[in-house]
């Protein structure tokens, strides 16, 4: 008997069977890469990452606590050990906005941004949280705006019934509130310590830019968390995200615009220096990387110094020593290394060997020297141009 003669047979003996079907478990992990479980895994992700870690669980330590930044001191940071992934997460802590506060933050931001007027460049970052300040309560007083949600007031009116000569006068409708002035303070407290951070600070960074201990921090798009590079615990995740292209693309702009810079498609890579001194590099979305990306690197305030070389055992006092004679007596010095190599370090420590009535010349691509010479001209380069442009 041949195969068809077979298969026929078989047929005819079990003419009732019936396709195997697919059950609904194994169509929903039939392709468990497609771009749904992909988007799915990663909403997941975020929201375990941007809520707050509980610290009483036994396999969470916290490591380091701050707490008091920024607007009224609501803001704060937390490093913790996760010994389940056997990593450390730079937590920032800040108020939770409910809804009726976020549109309130959304008013006041429209109505600052239309009516204010005034070149706070030159102005130090006092007088720009006193002048911030001032305005933003004359905003709320002008137009009338309370931080009083509408269901959360009620009337309770007394019922009116034919008044009799021996019955006592009726009295007045009374509005009960069932906020209390400290609630009403703390909700306005809250909306504007995102105020002072988005106008005056860096917005979901701003946390972390106010930390001295961080020497990096990097953006590789909305999609993935900040990272950033801490002097002792080196390289950890955080649990900042941008909510989406177009915030991470506005942010940006505006710090491209900090250090006196433009971003655009024609010019998608920008190389600056924030008004603290920190160096960014920034690239544009859909241009050079696939979603917008920003590099900060910040520097200490006071730059380290020899003595401090040799605290930290970079450089012996014989060679210390050996520079100062070396610069003293004019002579040419050539610092290389690799990125992060300690070059810009060495630079500002051994120029103060440099003594202070010798004028000094310095040209840079990005400023990031800092020197205490008064007789010093700090200049930077430009890209060059030809009159067909």
């Amino acid at each position: 008997m041949g195969l068809l003669e077979l298969a026929q047979d078989k047929k005819t003996k079990d003419p009732e069977e019936k396709p195997k079907e697919t059950s609904e478990q194994e169509v929903k992990f039939e392709d468990p890469h497609g771009l749904l479980a992909k988007a799915q895994q990663l909403k997941e992700q975020r929201e375990k990452l941007t809520k707050k870690i509980d610290s009483t669980k036994k396999n969470v330590e916290v490591i380091e606590v701050e707490t008091g930044i920024g607007w009224n001191k609501l803001g704060g940071r937390r490093i913790i050990y996760d010994n389940d992934i056997n990593e450390y997460i730079y937590e920032i802590t800040e108020p939770e906005l409910t809804d009726f506060e976020k549109e309130k933050k959304k008013e006041i931001t429209h109505l600052f941004k239309m009516l204010a007027d005034i070149d706070a460049f030159n102005m130090q970052i006092e007088e720009k949280e006193k002048f911030l300040q001032q305005t933003l309560e004359k905003i709320i007083l002008d137009n009338n705006i309370l931080f009083i949600p509408e269901k959360k007031v009620k009337n309770f009116f007394s019922k009116i019934t034919g008044k009799k000569d021996d019955e006592p006068e009726i009295e007045e409708p009374e509005i009960k509130m069932e906020w209390t002035p400290e609630e009403i303070e703390e909700s306005k407290n809250k909306v504007f310590y995102y105020l002072f951070r988005d106008f005056l600070g860096y917005s979901r960074i701003d946390v972390i830019m106010k930390d001295d201990e961080i020497e990096d921090i990097s953006c590789d798009g909305h999609e993935t968390p900040i990272f950033i590079y801490h002097r002792e615990y080196e390289a950890i995740e955080t649990n900042v995200y941008f909510d989406g292209e177009a915030e991470l693309n506005s942010f940006i702009v505006r710090l491209c615009q900090l250090s006196g810079k433009q971003i655009s498609i024609y010019s998608p890579i920008v190389d600056g220096k924030l008004p603290d001194g920190s160096r960014l590099q920034g690239t544009l979305a859909r241009t050079v990387t696939k979603g917008s990306t920003f590099t900060i690197r910040k520097f200490k305030e006071n730059p380290l110094t020899p003595l401090d070389l040799i605290k930290h055992k970079s450089l012996s006092s014989e060679m210390a020593a050996y520079f100062w004679m070396a610069i003293e007596n004019g002579a040419s010095i050539l610092f290389c290394g690799g990125t992060a190599s300690g070059k810009t370090t060495a630079l500002n420590a051994l120029s103060l060997f440099i003594p202070a009535s010798h004028k000094i010349i310095s040209i840079e691509d990005t400023r990031e020297v800092s020197l205490p010479h008064k007789n010093w001209i700090a200049g930077t380069t430009r890209t060059g141009f030809s009159s067909s442009e």
